[in-house]
């Protein structure tokens, strides 16, 4: 199996990611998308992945020594390996063991590298609201932490979930919303760590006060340098 994009370069064979990564399954002949979550890993060793949604259609490619490849974003990249399955259990929950990858090759998404800030948002899911803080920003997206104590009734982020984000950027004197989608989640025992990807149709009054922050942080970096 290799459909591995030549786009993607390689690079050193340590795995971006942790507990709670959303990753994409590949089986040769499936179809179908194919997903699952890391819910444990030791270097070098083995990857434990939750039961593979959708199950049924995929179930007679679970098995030891079946291949596949496994993708997942982090940070705006895209990160893929071949494994094959070492083990799978049925109690108390089914896992899935997978080889550690001896290559893992990457894609950088980004037409722009994000820039560290810190700016307080709302983040809105329907009827929902929580508190959080974009941490890094570009016009494209940005990276946000959204933190249980802040929030009592904290949102259950799904990939691909559409969002609006409110905020106030320094130096504005209007409130800002950003529409988009969840991209990457990171869970944490005491935050959740989202990627976000704006919305391409973002209102143009929106684009500009974030070009216009952005371009401040350079120009403040650059005076500060």
């Amino acid at each position: 199996m290799n459909i591995l994009e030549q786009t993607i370069s390689d690079m050193d064979h340590r795995v971006a990611a942790g507990t709670g990564t959303q990753v994409k399954l590949e089986f040769d002949g499936v179809e179908i998308p194919v997903h699952s979550t890391i819910v444990g890993l030791e270097h070098d060793k083995y990857i434990i992945l939750k039961s593979p949604e959708p199950f049924q259609p995929i179930e007679h490619k679970i098995y030891p020594g079946s291949e596949l490849i496994l993708r997942y974003l982090t940070d705006g990249t895209v990160y893929a390996f071949q494994t094959r399955i070492i083990e799978t259990i049925d109690s108390p929950v089914m896992l899935v063991f997978v080889e550690y990858p001896r290559i893992i090759q990457h894609h950088d998404l980004r037409d722009e590298k994000r820039l560290e800030c810190h700016v307080p948002v709302r983040l809105i899911a329907g009827d929902r609201e929580n508190m959080g803080c974009i941490v890094d920003l570009a016009t494209t997206g940005c990276r946000c932490l959204v933190q249980g104590r802040r929030n009592p009734s904290p949102i259950r982020f799904s990939q691909d979930q559409p969002l609006v984000l409110k905020c106030l950027f320094p130096g504005s004197k209007n409130i800002v919303s950003l529409p988009g989608r969840v991209k990457n989640i990171k869970r944490g025992n005491r935050e959740v760590d989202l990627g976000i990807m704006f919305a391409a149709k973002m209102p143009e009054s929106s684009r500009r006060v974030v070009s216009w922050y952005l371009a401040a942080i350079k120009d403040f970096r650059f005076r500060g340098a």
